[in-house]
């Protein structure tokens, strides 16, 4: 199984690139609404601010167009951190997720493209909680480590969204044109399987069911390269 899934990572990219017809790539901002309910209610209760629903994302992806219908490629994101003050301690968390992601495009043009995708992937959140008198010494904080908590989450997820991309070409040679794209996308992220909370590997028990569920706007700007 191993070994198939070793030469399916060499083959399929392989086989794309072969028959791939150009391709583009962008890097995007976005406006995410993501559901927090369940981890607001905890970090509330233990005298933490909460998160706000709505949360600012940079990244990006790539796609390379096949037999000029299909998209195949993967997007990453980051969601820039939020410290959050509490009683005496401070909750800093960062959030991400990928996928690697499927799309036709009944609509391409010279100057437009528009793509359905689905995409398979995780999402991650580490959340680092800080005592305000932490100890600063060196060999303080050797004697006595036991200062700063690390707590993960991780799942699987899946997302559906719908892309359209405006095309501006800026040089052609034969049938081949490349140029800049601006466009946007919209969808909806949500979570296969979520993952139990950990600290140091060891498994966090009475922890709230967290994922990254919720509806996105993409911006995004970037560059193409395309056989018409």
């Amino acid at each position: 199984m191993k070994w198939f899934a070793f030469l399916l990572l060499i083959i399929f990219p392989t086989f794309v690139l072969a028959v791939s017809s150009g391709g583009l790539g962008t890097f995007s901002n976005e406006q995410n609404a993501i559901d927090m309910d369940s981890l607001n209610t905890s970090l509330s209760e233990h005298g933490y601010e909460t998160l706000a629903t709505n949360q600012f994302t940079l990244g990006g992806g790539g796609y390379a167009l096949v037999w000029k219908r299909f998209l195949f490629g993967g997007e990453g994101y980051g969601i820039l951190p939020n410290t959050l003050d509490g009683e005496e301690k401070t909750a800093k968390i960062t959030m991400g997720y990928g996928f690697g992601s499927f799309g036709v495009a009944p609509v391409i043009t010279k100057h437009f493209l528009i793509a359905p995708i689905i995409g398979f992937g995780g999402y991650g959140i580490l959340m680092r909680l800080i005592p305000d008198d932490i100890e600063r010494d060196f060999g303080g904080i050797l004697d006595d480590p036991a200062r700063i908590s690390e707590l993960t989450t991780s799942g699987f997820m899946t997302t559906f969204q719908c892309k359209a991309y405006f095309l501006f070409p800026f040089t052609s040679y034969e049938d081949r044109e490349s140029g800049l794209t601006v466009g946007a996308s919209a969808g909806y992220n949500w979570a296969l399987r979520k993952g139990d909370w950990s600290l140091a590997d060891f498994k966090v028990h009475n922890a709230p069911e967290t994922s990254m569920d919720g509806f996105f706007i993409h911006v995004e700007v970037g560059g193409y390269g395309f056989n018409m």
